[in-house]
């Protein structure tokens, strides 16, 4: 039986994923979002009627995922000193287009595993068990991890173009280094030209405030949890002048943080539908 959540974490879930929402809009408005340490007073934010963004909240969670010294590595091989906050670093290599990963052998379709990593393994009576070979213990591989690697989602948009041009196809991209003032035509251009036939956008740049009904089907390389930006996203082709049938597809692996964030989000699609669309019927059954 899965785990039940707790109405108060669910409540603290939805104030995060509010203000990481207002922020958002505020900065498609043109408003001023500011980037905040976790020891600055969210009060006073509230109080000034200030959109702040936490970067920290984002960079413990990838340091809970035993990411964060190869993060900090690429922010130092950028250029930034290593007397920089470890958080900051995370964040600043996480915007520069940084992402830690799984190794994936593409032929096996399988995880590499880290032979070093992993707790000792124990035999019935709690002992530690020896390799005879190498006289060391041996590892638990109930508790090995796959050797992370670190990619750079702009080379992997570079090379889907590279890829898509030698195929013979047209292809646009929108995403954090693209200017806000040249946005615009990018957009006309895949809506208008029917030799654009691909669009590449990373999903907070492009997930919001833009129309791409030339296209019918939505292909998903990664998530976030943001059900918000999740969902928006998902509109972007399921919108006012559309004559297609829509079709979403995720790229997945089994066993991988993005299955993860997948579930949780068909979890919180779930809530969003009772609150919004069902709640009378649950008023009704209530009474």
């Amino acid at each position: 039986m899965a785990k039940q959540v707790s109405p108060g974490v669910l409540a603290l879930r939805k104030v995060v994923d509010d203000v990481y929402a207002d922020a958002r809009e505020a900065k498609k408005q043109g408003k001023l979002v500011g980037w905040s340490s976790s020891k600055f007073p969210c009060e006073l934010a509230e109080a000034f009627d200030l959109n702040v963004m936490y970067p920290e909240n984002q960079a413990a969670g990838i340091a809970a995922q035993r990411d964060g010294e190869i993060m900090c590595q690429a922010a130092e091989d950028l250029g930034f000193d290593n007397d920089i906050c470890g958080y900051a670093r995370i964040s600043l290599a996480y915007a520069a287009g940084k992402r830690a990963s799984r190794k994936f052998d593409p032929e096996t379709l399988e995880f590499i595993i880290d032979p070093n990593s992993g707790k000792p393994l124990k035999d019935e009576n709690g002992k530690v068990v020896i390799d005879p070979e190498t006289g060391k213990p041996k590892k638990d591989p109930k508790t090995q991890v796959p050797y992370t690697v670190l990619d750079d989602i702009h080379e992997i948009e570079a090379l889907c173009e590279k890829t898509l041009r030698s195929a013979g196809m047209k292809a646009v991209a929108i995403y954090g280094d693209i200017k806000k003032e040249d946005r615009g035509d990018i957009v006309q251009q895949f809506q208008t030209d029917p030799k654009t036939t691909v669009f590449i956008g990373q999903i907070d740049t492009a997930g919001t405030g833009i129309t791409l009904t030339a296209a019918d089907t939505c292909i998903f390389y990664s998530v976030n949890f943001n059900f918000a930006t999740y969902s928006q996203s998902l509109s972007r082709i399921h919108r006012i002048g559309q004559h297609h049938p829509c079709t979403y597809i995720h790229l997945l692996a089994e066993k991988t943080i993005d299955e993860t964030v997948l579930q949780a989000l068909q979890k919180k699609e779930d809530l969003a539908k009772t609150v919004v669309d069902d709640w009378r019927q649950l008023f009704s059954e209530g009474g």
